[in-house]
């Protein structure tokens, strides 16, 4: 970080209090060591407001007993019904008193630097509504496996000046780029933030409300070490041969009709606003390939004249020519024959 950045994020505090939204399921395996890195940051935070979707091992007692061990102040809500990972969030993230507000999953672990460097760039571009790291992987017992979160994700530096040039809706039409426990966000954008569409998941919703009504902003350094584990909630694409096996099958209709699904959700949230003709379109797009996808007919032929009546659609909203030509060869409907599909890996 330049000089004059450490000065900005060191002087801070006083002006631009942090909050830290985390919810918490069952997580005692990992928590302590979390909040822990919570507490350990360059810069304080204003206050950890954690709520808890019904936890039933000792992950109240470890908040309680890691509340009266800091100086700042813990906010603990106990949900009396389940809400789920993106409702839960959506709660955490509306009882924030910060005016910024960084995301924290309970089985990460921080780097000492992450809220002082994604402060500073909030604040040093006030244009910014939210930024987000790159992380290291790491397994169960803290280790880095060498790999990095936006490799995973395919957030290279061709997808790097797509976000700089403000081209973000393109690029998430695509794939989902950002992961909520990398993220920070202006308290003052929580009306377009909140509440999160039905079907999204916080992050994914999040990112597509602050590229269409403000600036998405990002910070090429690994700030945290992301938790890579067996009971995750939501992480990281399959990598196995195994986990890729069930994807594939899900993906010609599960997948491709959820993704409509939360699309046409997106489409309803910006009728009737002053999103670009462009924007619109691309949305209603996705929404239609999408439909296409899970719908693909039985024989090959009419799979091929389908696929490439929408060659163009699949180059800009897809991964290009290797998806429309996994359509045409896989089957459309979920299951098919395992030795076919392990060939397409």
């Amino acid at each position: 970080m330049e000089e004059y950045e450490k000065i900005v994020a060191r002087n801070m505090q006083q002006g631009h209090p942090i909050s830290v939204a985390m919810c918490t399921f069952n997580g005692e395996r990992f928590l302590r060591e979390q909040l822990n890195s919570i507490a350990a940051q360059t810069i304080t935070p204003h206050e950890i407001v954690i709520c808890d979707d019904g936890s039933t091992d000792r992950t109240v007692a470890i908040v309680s007993e890691f509340s009266r061990a800091v100086r700042f102040d813990v906010k603990l809500v106990h949900n009396q019904v389940n809400l789920g990972p993106a409702r839960n969030f959506e709660q955490a993230i509306g009882l924030c008193s910060g005016e910024l507000i960084a995301l924290a999953d309970q089985d990460d672990v921080w780097y000492p630097n992450k809220l002082e460097r994604l402060a500073a760039q909030l604040i040093i571009d006030p244009q910014l509504g939210g930024v987000f790291c790159d992380a290291d992987l790491i397994d169960e017992h803290s280790i880095r496996r060498g790999e990095r979160l936006w490799q995973v994700f395919g957030f290279g530096q061709r997808e790097q000046q797509i976000v700089e040039r403000g081209e973000g809706t393109r690029l998430l039409c695509v794939r989902e780029v950002v992961t909520g426990a990398s993220m920070m966000l202006r308290a003052s954008l929580r009306p377009v933030l909140l509440p999160i569409g039905d079907g999204w998941m916080h992050d994914a919703w999040m990112a597509w409300m602050l590229v269409l009504y403000s600036r998405l902003g990002f910070v090429p350094e690994c700030l945290m070490g992301y938790r890579v584990h067996s009971r995750q909630q939501a992480g990281i694409p399959p990598r196995t041969v195994r986990q890729r096996l069930a994807n594939l099958r899900r993906n010609h209709a599960d997948l491709c009709s959820e993704k409509a699904r939360r699309f046409e959700v997106l489409a309803r949230c910006t009728e009737g606003t002053d999103m670009s003709t462009e924007t619109l379109e691309d949305i209603r797009h996705v929404i239609d390939l999408c439909r296409l996808r899970a719908n693909l007919p039985e024989g090959r032929l009419q799979r091929i004249r389908r696929v490439l009546s929408r060659i163009p659609w699949y180059l800009r909203y897809t991964n290009g020519l290797r998806i429309a030509a996994r359509d045409v060869i896989l089957k459309a409907k979920a299951g098919g024959d395992e030795t076919q599909i392990r060939r397409q890996i």
